[in-house]
């Protein structure tokens, strides 16, 4: 595969594919060499400075998404983020979720498959996208790119390769060395710092597997984080999912905060009075007191014509354990101690 640079938009042309003249469409630059690699590429910029921005796969392969700072003197070893439209901004982790290739200027490549499918499926939905980066002296930028005519750039590739539309499958390089300046890159344990406090890699988790609402969304934003150690190798982090008329839903995390700093969804019991017992991932205006390890969930009735509930957990060293769950069955409200008991943790 030709690997060639931008440093301007001059230049842009000989960072798509090598090929004839390319395809200008809006703000994107696609074409294909003779053996059908084909690549989209734009610029996104921060005042003076530029950075180039490549979209392509083999005649047979995966995507890839990659970009090269040109002049911008990037810090490798620190977090990038991407945003789409001013939404969510996704963390990428140095070692784990993107790596430089190559053997002269390091061209980053984004490798968790998973967080760079959705960053193309945003981009062709979306009309700019912005790449938060560190510099080397500590500073932080932000680099701008128009996503016109992106989905159109995306289209033409199908059409010269003469594959099937829609296929946003993404694969790191293969067959490239990584770049020295990456060589031996090791995450941090947490991912530093996400929105809001919350570790990068708790909310990483949070944006890949739930479709919740932003957390800088209107019913969100004044919603309370709910955080607390567990133990002395785990915190417990409980991010805002949803909110309606007040009732707010959590989805609750565990992470490791030695070394792995590895990141748990936590799951609990639910009872349904027509159905039973059953399994969830949300839980309705949790709280949780560190000292004494209890994690409190009050439903309010729900539009389905279920009554307020009430659970009470407590961490026990690996889990929490369901004490107590009672249910307004006759939705009169009152204190959750006259509630219908549907469960008790049975005292040895």
């Amino acid at each position: 595969m030709r690997r060639r640079f931008v440093s301007s938009l001059v230049l842009l042309a000989a960072f798509v594919a090598g090929g004839s003249a390319p395809l200008r469409t809006g703000a994107w630059f696609v074409d294909c060499d003779a053996d059908l690699y084909c690549a989209a590429a734009t610029i996104a910029a921060e005042n003076d400075a530029k950075i180039g921005i490549r979209i392509g796969r083999q005649a047979t392969g995966s995507w890839q998404v990659s970009f090269v700072p040109g002049s911008f003197d990037l810090d490798p070893a620190q977090t990038l983020a991407l945003s789409i439209d001013g939404g969510p901004k996704v963390s990428f982790h140095p070692g784990e979720d993107f790596l430089a290739y190559g053997t002269d200027r390091p061209e980053f490549h984004l490798t968790d498959v998973t967080l760079a499918e959705r960053i193309l499926r945003g981009m062709e939905k979306g009309q700019r996208m912005d790449l938060m980066l560190a510099a080397s002296d500590g500073s932080s930028h932000v680099f701008s790119a128009s996503l016109k005519g992106f989905a159109s750039a995306l289209s033409h590739i199908e059409e010269a390769q003469k594959r099937p539309a829609g296929e946003r499958q993404v694969a790191a390089p293969q067959g490239l060395p990584v770049h020295p300046s990456m060589a031996g890159a090791t995450p941090l344990a947490d991912g530093g710092k996400g929105p809001r406090g919350i570790p990068a890699r708790v909310y990483e988790q949070h944006v890949r597997q739930s479709a919740c609402e932003a957390l800088d969304s209107a019913g969100l934003k004044d919603a309370a984080i709910v955080a607390g150690r567990l133990d002395a190798r785990s915190r417990l982090f409980g991010i805002p999912c949803t909110n309606s008329g007040g009732r707010v839903t959590y989805r609750l995390y565990r992470i490791e905060t030695g070394e792995i700093g590895g990141v748990e969804t936590l799951y609990f019991a639910l009872f349904l009075p027509d159905f039973g017992w059953a399994g969830t991932d949300l839980l309705e205006n949790v709280s949780f007191d560190e000292t004494t390890g209890t994690l409190t969930m009050r439903a309010g009735r729900d539009s389905g014509g279920g009554c307020a509930s009430k659970a009470v957990h407590r961490w026990q060293g690996w889990r929490f354990a369901l004490q107590d769950y009672r249910i307004d069955t006759a939705c009169k409200g009152g204190p959750a101690e006259s509630w219908r008991q549907v469960y008790r943790e049975e005292t040895k």
